[in-house]
């Protein structure tokens, strides 16, 4: 499996394989050494991960120990799994529909905009899209608001104007003494 696919990218291929036929086994073949994708093809259910610059040789040993049920990995990935596991996860106590709002939260999103996408993507029986907002929005709690800014054109803040002000320190007018800095 490659990673870099026009339609789909690889670690979704191998999740989408692995679900329709879980005897399979995916060895991924890629140019692609960075932490992410390794993680990611491996927690999307890959067998092992070898690097393209790998001798044929090496690549032939890998596709016969990825059917043995054995996981072929090139020693950089091997690396990088390593050190992935000697830092501890900023993310471990985070619920699957907790992280789904949070990298949609990352990506920028609005926070009306986040709900809708989570409760396209929910099954009956899941916790409502909104009830993981407010945990996700302790990290970036301005998210989705005008903060101090004006208003676009045509469009009210979202909170009173008497909050988002500013005052300034008045400056002396010309032949006024300047006040005391203390």
């Amino acid at each position: 499996m490659d990673l870099d696919m026009p339609r789909m990218d690889g670690i979704e291929a191998t999740r989408r394989i692995l679900d329709d036929r879980p005897e399979t086994s995916v060895l991924v073949l890629t140019s692609f050494s960075d932490r992410p994708r390794i993680l990611g093809a491996l927690d999307a259910g890959a067998s092992g991960y070898l690097l393209k610059d790998a001798a044929s040789d090496d690549v032939a040993g890998g596709i016969r120990a990825a059917a043995r049920g054995e996981a072929p990995l090139d020693p950089r990935a091997a690396r990088t799994i390593l050190a992935a596991r000697a830092e501890p996860d900023p993310l471990a106590g985070l619920s699957a529909r907790e992280r789904e709002v949070l990298e949609l939260l990352v990506q920028g999103l609005p926070n009306k905009l986040i709900a809708r996408k989570a409760a396209d993507q929910r099954q009956d029986g899941e916790v409502a899209p909104d009830a993981d907002l407010p945990r996700a929005r302790r990290h970036r709690p301005h998210a989705g608001r005008a903060v101090g800014r004006a208003p676009r054109a045509g469009r009210r803040m979202s909170q009173p104007a008497s909050q988002t002000k500013v005052a300034l320190p008045s400056r002396p007018r010309l032949g006024e003494p300047c006040p005391d800095p203390r």
